[in-house]
């Protein structure tokens, strides 16, 4: 069985039969009480629209495909933003042969999980669903050869929110987890320039994960001022690079690089160990 291609839009197109290719209304994510959606495909998953998904407070998100890709902001406040590309047989595959399996975030797309101030001191009742905590956004591409690919401008957000009680108490919250994970074998990792990472806190800030196939660490610059990239299969011996400034910014109690390439040594058919 072969999932189709998927594209999630405010306008779908009736599909009167079937088709390697189905068009899904967002209308059920923004106003028929779902909170929990995942959405799976052997090709590539498409959410368009020009303006902001606004999701209800603490929902999930789960989009995995051969390809995922985001041209269209979202807002989960204190919810879970999950895309995910992993290992699809090319036998079931919906994909071109030469064509790699990835997930791509549009130019000026803003994926935001943050939580809302929220003032309840002069309302009648009280809501029914607060999200003080920052949520989580999980970008991760395991396909070998994939490619995970974030454009210009860029935003990906997990900050805190508060809550003014009706009894005039305050709860804050914790900022929330960012994970972008370009790991798995001849992964390519691309950022474009203007890459705004956050998940600040009022109690504790959040976490941060960079996974890349190689990185390297240097410089006192901003971290993401221009585009930054590193294909294993193009330029093994370029490392995906960022300054020290990311461990100055965004917020972030707990950073974390993880490093997983590591170079064929021919002669012996086994992996050599990064240095």
């Amino acid at each position: 069985f072969k999932a189709p291609s998927v594209t999630l839009t405010d306008s779908p197109t009736a599909n009167l039969v079937p088709s390697a290719h189905l068009e899904l209304s967002l209308d059920y994510l923004k106003s028929r009480g779902f909170t929990r959606t995942s959405i799976y495909s052997n090709g590539k998953i498409e959410l368009v629209g020009s303006k902001e998904l606004e999701l209800t407070p603490g929902s999930e998100l789960l989009l995995s495909g051969a390809a995922v890709d985001i041209s269209r902001s979202v807002f989960a406040p204190g919810g879970k933003i999950l895309l995910a590309t992993e290992a699809i047989d090319s036998r079931v595959s919906l994909l071109d042969p030469q064509q790699r399996q990835s997930i791509t975030i549009a130019d000026g797309v803003s994926l935001d999980v943050s939580s809302k101030l929220s003032n309840d001191l002069a309302t009648a009742t009280q809501p029914s669903i607060i999200a003080i905590d920052g949520g989580e956004i999980d970008i991760d591409v395991t396909a070998v050869n994939g490619e995970l690919k974030v454009g210009n401008n860029v935003r990906l957000a997990a900050d805190a929110g508060a809550w003014l009680a009706q009894d005039g108490s305050v709860t804050t919250g914790s900022g929330g987890n960012l994970r972008i994970a370009a790991g798995g074998p001849g992964v390519a990792l691309e950022t474009g320039r203007g890459l705004q990472l956050s998940a600040y806190g009022f109690d504790t800030g959040g976490s941060l994960e960079l996974v890349a196939n190689q990185i390297r660490v240097t410089g006192t610059g901003p971290s993401f001022d221009t585009r930054r990239r590193h294909d294993p299969l193009a330029d093994p011996g370029l490392p995906y690079i960022v300054s020290s400034s990311l461990f100055d910014n965004g917020g972030f109690a707990d950073i974390s690089l993880v490093a997983t390439g590591a170079t064929l040594n021919t002669s012996s058919g086994v992996l050599d160990p990064l240095t």
